[in-house]
């Protein structure tokens, strides 16, 4: 009997104490601040440029996935207490992103997502927010509805002058450029520029038409120059 009393103590000690979280909780949130802890950077979502829609979503069983900026995210949290979520375990994808400030983001969230914490959700217009407070002082913000990231139009890439005798300057307009090329008349790759995207020098190509493949963050753009 002695033995059996310890035995029920020992599970009691497991699961008696395990509360139900608010079920407010289990939806999509769209993350919207993120700080991993009070010693590190702090990254307001809508400021992100290229813009981003990094997510979180917890089921009634307390499982979580979530993407970042360019991986995603699996897990499980526990409550034992009310108010409070513990991460049970965390795994994430490995993929190296295309621009450096998304890399940085990824590090802050996915860092915090392994520690979670204290929770509190608001109202906030016809929604809700979702505030999150881990043990080494981060604090991730979410809400319940779509984040209004800015409208970036690769159609307001400028070139100018155009046409041009030497180069050509490039208003990218905010969006990021990852790579230009050069075709000419007949479809022949003549020039790669994978930097200072600024001014394309065109002095070293011959008279004529070409077509600059703007290669960028949020996608592909074509433009016609003409060399005089």
């Amino acid at each position: 009997m002695k033995n059996l009393a310890v035995v029920v103590l020992l599970i009691c000690s497991i699961n008696c104490f395990a509360q139900n979280p608010n079920p407010e909780l289990f939806q999509t949130w769209y993350l919207r601040f993120v700080q991993s802890s009070d010693l590190s950077p702090a990254f307001n979502v809508y400021t992100i440029v290229p813009a981003i829609t990094p997510t979180l979503v917890i089921s009634n069983t307390l499982n979580f996935t979530g993407t970042g900026a360019c991986n995603t995210f699996s897990g499980v949290f526990t409550s034992t207490f009310p108010g409070q979520l513990q991460t049970n375990s965390f795994t994430p994808t490995t993929l190296l992103c295309g621009s450096q400030i998304h890399n940085s983001f990824e590090g802050s969230y996915f860092g915090f997502m392994q520690f979670a914490g204290q929770y509190q959700i608001f109202p906030e217009g016809t929604g809700s927010i979702l505030v999150m407070n881990n043990p080494i002082f981060g604090q991730a913000v979410f809400q319940n509805f779509p984040l209004a990231t800015p409208d970036f139009d690769l159609e307001k890439i400028a070139i100018y002058p155009n046409p041009s005798n030497d180069v050509f300057y490039l208003n990218s307009n905010q969006v990021v450029l990852t790579k230009i090329e050069i075709f000419n008349s007949l479809g022949q790759l003549v020039k790669t520029i994978n930097d200072g995207f600024e001014a394309i020098a065109i002095s070293d190509l011959s008279t004529g038409i070409y077509l600059l493949k703007i290669n960028t963050a949020l996608g592909t753009i074509n433009k016609k120059i003409i060399k005089k």
